[in-house]
């Protein structure tokens, strides 16, 4: 594994960490980023996230496994994570804002995203079948610890015009 220094993050303006809207931000990494086996790209969805109601996608990260430990893992997780409707996130999550997030079932084992995976990509393949970023994670309510109840992550579709006229 290789890590890289970070030269710039810019915090989307309205970030509100209270609600957790606007949960993005973009970083530009301090040296060039080479693709190989292990590094590549990913699209940022132009597809609005309706599309990818009750598809499987995938949640990578390198944090916790569960709620209670505060240590982060050696290797890269992942786990297949079912886009939920609208109406299944707002009935689990008071909070739960549909035009800046979408929400994500646990695993079959009850894994899902944890402390230490924020930032990461929620990625769904695409209509022409390549990944697309639709998901950041944010937020989630007691990951890990068996009860069924989804992660929340930003919605990138919503900030993809932000996304290309930051970056």
């Amino acid at each position: 594994m290789r890590s890289y220094f970070v030269r710039k993050i810019i915090i989307h303006p309205e970030y509100n960490y209270l609600s957790n809207d606007n949960d993005i931000a973009i970083m530009t990494p301090s040296q060039t980023v080479t693709e190989n086996d292990d590094v590549s790209p990913i699209c940022v969805t132009n597809t609005p996230i309706p599309y990818f109601f009750d598809h499987e996608c995938v949640v990578t990260g390198w944090g916790s496994t569960d709620q209670g430990s505060g240590s982060t893992v050696d290797k890269l997780q992942q786990v297949y994570i079912r886009v939920l409707k609208e109406e299944l996130c707002k009935s689990a999550i008071p909070e739960y804002n549909p035009h800046t997030m979408v929400c994500g079932a646990v695993g079959t084992r009850g894994q899902d995203a944890c402390k230490g995976d924020s930032g990461g990509p929620f990625a769904c393949l695409n209509q022409n079948g390549l990944w697309d970023l639709i998901g950041v994670v944010s937020f989630g309510l007691r990951c890990g610890s068996g009860e069924l109840l989804p992660g929340v992550y930003t919605n990138v579709y919503t900030y993809s015009t932000w996304i290309g006229q930051t970056a």
